[in-house]
């Protein structure tokens, strides 16, 4: 199994409550460029999973433009701070082999960690930055992390 963490573009400092922020204009433009990158890799989904907040939801938004054949799947365990194992079981018992999930810090970081080195950190993931895990075993720590890309990589237009 393939999974491609993505955390959402960047957002506004500021908004009635965490989960209703909106992306920004450089938020939109990299999440689109994001998107651009992933169709330039080939990469077919089985599923989007997505974080509920509102920059979670628009960062997939701008990511259908370029993989307009996946459809977006709301999951309200993709909030900052959800549990990671149950995150992992989730992900794993859905049989899927190629995922792609929009979600936040610190989740993002940490599930990376938890599938590669349990016991160790996450690579630091900024806004639009995207990791790619594969795990074979459906194991914590038995992933290796295939990739790593942020914002600034993608190809601008």
């Amino acid at each position: 199994m393939e999974i491609v963490i993505l955390r959402h573009g960047q957002a506004e400092g500021y908004a009635t409550s965490d989960a209703s922020r909106n992306l920004t204009e450089r938020g939109k433009a990299d999440a689109l460029r994001a998107g651009a990158c992933l169709a330039e890799l080939g990469l077919q989904f089985d599923a989007l999973w997505v974080s509920p907040y509102v920059r979670a939801q628009q960062t997939a938004q701008q990511l259908l433009t370029s993989l307009p054949d996946l459809q977006i799947v709301s999951l309200d365990m993709l909030t900052p701070e959800s549990d990671l194992k149950s995150v992992f079981d989730f992900i794993h018992r859905s049989g899927l082999q190629r995922v792609l999930l929009v979600s936040h810090q610190p989740l993002v970081s940490d599930l990376v960690a938890y599938m590669t080195e349990p016991n160790g950190y996450g690579p630091a993931m900024a806004p639009a930055s995207m990791a790619c895990v594969e795990n074979k075993h459906g194991l914590p720590g038995c992933g290796e992390l295939r990739w790593l890309r942020h914002a600034p990589e993608f190809a601008r237009e």
